[in-house]
């Protein structure tokens, strides 16, 4: 709203949504579930991002901007590690 947004949804993640006890949408969740199992199981905890692109970035369900904004909060949680350099 401070920058004349009117109409969006609780991402659950950002502080504003933090701060408010915003819920993390079912979808976010569900994709965010899928990011740390493929990258803790399948991966081994070791990545690049190309590899995250590869394998979320044509997803019906994950834009660019966000699945790498659903990675970033997990980083930030501690739930992966950073991506390896390429």
């Amino acid at each position: 709203e401070y920058f004349g947004q009117e109409d969006s949804t609780a991402c659950g993640t950002c502080d504003v949504c933090r701060s408010t006890g915003a819920s993390v949408p079912a979808d976010r969740l569900s994709l965010a579930d899928e990011i740390v199992r493929y990258i803790n199981e399948t991966l081994g905890g070791v990545y690049t991002l190309d590899q995250i692109s590869l394998r979320f970035g044509s997803s019906v369900h994950a834009s660019s901007d966000h699945y790498i904004g659903i990675l970033r909060d997990l980083i930030d949680r501690g739930e992966v590690p950073a991506p390896q350099s390429f």
